[in-house]
């Protein structure tokens, strides 16, 4: 699994629709890495988190790639340090979960929820903004706005955009909404 992990998490990262992570249970070590790389994350209130690999003579190093990238470097420091295991409130002050909700109930409800509110997007604009978040960040602030500039004209003048000003001035559903399957 670790030569394939590089590959999961750029997969989970680059997919050009939001990936959900639901976390049910406990996540230890490469099962945060996954939640990491994941575009929204929700976890019971019940679940606990550790970087546990210093527990076991390694380093949390693929993990903590994408970790770095959404969470507190405080937080990760006494995590990944340690071993200790956290909250899933802790975890989710720190960047790692999108939310916290009570039960498994509630999790299905959240997770549907989310998937049901993206189905009421363009595809392509849910796609090219997926790219933005990936990308913008690690650009400086000008090149940011180039590139920010030129997929925003781009986008204006495509189908979709046309699609859905003309469904928003006709108050009419737009051609690509649906439901939760």
């Amino acid at each position: 699994v670790t030569s394939r992990l590089p590959e999961i998490l750029s997969t989970l990262r680059t997919a050009p629709v939001p990936v959900v992570a639901r976390v049910g249970g406990h996540a230890r070590a490469g099962g945060i890495g996954l939640i990491a790389a994941c575009d929204l994350a929700v976890a019971t209130a019940k679940s606990t988190f550790a970087f546990s690999e210093v527990r076991i003579g390694v380093a949390p190093a693929m993990i903590l790639v994408p970790a770095l990238r959404v969470a507190d470097r405080r937080v990760l420091q006494r995590a990944t340090l340690t071993g200790e295991p956290f909250s899933a409130s802790v975890a989710a002050s720190a960047g790692l979960l999108t939310d916290v909700v009570d039960d498994e109930r509630a999790l299905d409800e959240w997770v549907e929820g989310a998937v049901t509110a993206v189905l009421k997007s363009a595809p392509g604009a849910v796609a090219a903004t997926k790219a933005l978040l990936t990308e913008l960040p690690e650009l400086s602030w000008s090149e940011g706005l180039s590139m920010a500039k030129a997929r925003s004209a781009a986008l204006f003048a495509g189908d979709e955009a046309t699609a859905g000003m003309d469904a928003f001035l006709q108050k009419r559903t737009p051609p690509w909404e649906t439901t939760a399957p």
